[in-house]
């Protein structure tokens, strides 16, 4: 933890100098609400290191903070700056229960060479983009569809998913007319016994096959149905069946 900490500031001096205000290279808040916004977040914790401010120039620097108040709106709220708080665990058990009991992110980081742990956040948290060893770069791939999901928003867009986000998919159910005197079984009376037990099945009926099989679900599900059907129509009206 304490090594983590050291490695962040050598490499903050590495991008920005030893003084970040002076870097051609390091932006500025872009007015002064967000600036205080910011301002304000610094005393939700201890500072590791960085901290300082200019309200002249809407200047705060890389900081880093530790033991965050965890309901103050460091922990609760969007950042959207140069402050990133760093937690200490023992256990990405603790961590995983601590992000799922919570409102799903916009996005969530990995940063690890763990296969086994990459294919556990993946199976475990909900987030509208998931992005591993890398930041803020799934926004610049055309073809990867972004958004959040829940809290963090509802929908997608890049590329095709923006397309289709914008357009109406009409959903169309069309049954040839001549079919109707299968759908006796729909219709009242339902004091029939056999047509309640036959309505029931069919309205509970889950087929037992492999998901990658969609097209024998659907065939399956069609033909007993269909069987249902042409029963209930064999033996529709006031006969009831042997």
């Amino acid at each position: 933890y304490k090594a983590f900490l050291e490695r962040m500031e050598v490499h903050v001096k590495e991008m920005y100098g030893e003084d970040p205000e002076q870097s051609p290279a390091f932006p500025r808040i872009i007015n002064s609400r967000h600036f205080n916004r910011l301002k304000k977040l610094l005393g939700n914790g201890n500072v590791a290191f960085g901290g300082k401010t200019n309200e002249e120039t809407c200047y705060i620097s890389p900081t880093v903070i530790t033991h965050p108040d965890m309901t103050s709106e460091l922990m609760t709220d969007e950042i959207f700056g140069p402050i990133l708080p760093v937690l200490e665990y023992e256990d990405i058990s603790t961590v995983l229960r601590y992000i799922r009991q919570r409102e799903k992110p916009l996005v969530a980081y990995l940063f690890s060479n763990n296969s086994k742990l990459v294919d556990e956040v993946k199976k475990k948290i909900s987030a509208g983009t998931l992005d591993i060893n890398d930041c803020l770069m799934h926004m610049t791939i055309p073809t990867l569809p972004f958004g959040g999901v829940g809290h963090s928003g509802s929908g997608k867009y890049h590329g095709k998913t923006s397309f289709e986000a914008f357009s109406h998919m009409k959903s169309v159910n069309h049954k040839p007319i001549g079919m109707e005197a299968v759908n006796t079984v729909r219709y009242p009376p339902y004091d029939a016994e056999w047509k309640q037990k036959l309505m029931m099945n069919l309205a509970y009926y889950k087929p037992s096959v492999p998901k990658n099989f969609a097209f024998a679900k659907y065939a399956i599900t069609s033909a007993v149905a269909g069987a249902g059907a042409a029963y209930a129509y064999a033996y529709s009206g006031d006969m009831a069946p042997p």
